[in-house]
């Protein structure tokens, strides 16, 4: 699902299971993965500005226990592991269309 893109239902109103499927099925035809990592790469982009210290390292001093776990820095935790499994992603789907060729 593209990060901009959100299911909101405010006091208690759910969809139907059709009307879900639906919106789900919408949401999923409009995703645009390129778009999603240039998204958490602006994300990244801002922490990075506001703590002066790139993502990978950041992230080295997380998983080292040196990072603390205020809602910024768990927000960064999350905002960098979704970054590195699309671009991942990406880099594989894309091997396997060169490789293809």
């Amino acid at each position: 699902m593209n990060p901009t893109s959100k299911f909101e239902y405010t006091n208690g109103e759910l969809p139907t299971p059709a009307e879900f499927a639906r919106q789900l099925k919408e949401a999923s035809a409009n995703y645009d993965p390129l778009e999603e990592l240039l998204a958490l790469e602006r994300e990244l982009l801002l922490q990075e500005q506001q703590y002066g210290l790139s993502s990978a390292e950041f992230y080295r001093q997380f998983l080292a226990g040196e990072g603390g776990d205020s809602p910024d820095i768990i927000m960064w935790v999350g905002y960098y592991e979704a970054y590195l499994r699309l671009k991942t992603t990406i880099s594989q789907r894309l091997g396997l269309v060169v490789n293809a060729s």
